[in-house]
């Protein structure tokens, strides 16, 4: 019978080698003693976590560390083969302390919240020539979008403003959504194939704001306010070519 001492002794490495090797043939046959060893080892595991009851930090632990090597025994613990069970206890403190470090570590910084612009050019960025050559809408078509466009919006978007954009002819205008505001999408296609979208949406608090250049998802932009509505260009054209867009419909709407 070893007593708990010996159990101890050899969770620690500090055993004698051959009574170590005796416990181990034992344990292989005599599952009572491996449960006892593995009691032992659980409330040593429940002491070395009550040791960081408080938020762990990087310098606790590296003292922790400077104290663990420290600590020489008195002779040298012999080299042995693992039980596979053990391997399973070392692989569960390391597993403990590498968690421990990651929870003091510092978090990272959230990115913030997306604008309706960051959604819209998210989308854009999807669209290849394919996707509006298919479109093929007739005029009373098109004539019926924007009528349930505007409706959707709350404001009139008359084919005179909307139906050319700087010599590319509406294809699509479609109605979509961000956080409970109706989004219009207006879709054209310039002469090199490249998507275009208008967009408009009536957001709950809007407020004037003059014309704005960003690259959102690797395309170029231009957005601005009216005090109600909010606008915004987006596609694969020069910011020349965006600013005069903008202009135009602005001044036509």
């Amino acid at each position: 019978m070893y007593s708990d001492a010996q159990l101890q002794d050899y969770l620690a490495g500090t055993l004698d080698i051959e009574i170590a090797d005796a416990l181990e043939e034992q344990i292989a046959i005599d599952p009572a003693l491996e449960s006892r060893l593995l009691a032992l080892e659980h409330t040593q595991a429940g002491a070395l976590r009550a040791v960081f009851d408080a938020v762990p930090t990087p310098e606790r632990l590296q003292d922790l560390e400077h104290h663990v090597l420290a600590a020489k025994p008195a002779k040298p613990a012999p080299v042995r083969a693992q039980a596979p069970w053990q391997w399973a206890s070392v692989a569960a403190v390391v597993a403990f302390a590498v968690g421990a470090y990651s929870f003091s570590a510092p978090p990272v910084e959230e990115k913030p919240a997306w604008r309706w612009q960051d959604q819209v050019a998210s989308y854009q960025a999807l669209y290849v020539t394919e996707t509006l050559e298919a479109v093929s809408a007739s005029d009373d078509q098109i004539a019926n979008q924007l009528s349930k466009s505007e409706a959707a919006l709350g404001r009139d978007l008359p084919l005179n403003a909307v139906g050319d954009l700087d010599g590319m002819k509406l294809l699509r205008a479609q109605i979509l959504g961000y956080k409970d505001a109706p989004l219009v999408q207006m879709a054209y296609l310039t002469v090199d194939g490249k998507p275009v979208a208008l967009c408009a949406i009536r957001p709950k608090a809007a407020v004037a704001k003059d014309f704005a250049f960003e690259t959102l998802s690797g395309l170029p932009t231009i957005h601005w306010s009216d005090g109600e509505f909010n606008y915004m260009i987006v596609g694969d054209i020069d910011n020349e070519r965006l600013m005069e867009m903008a202009q135009n419909v602005s001044t036509s709407l």
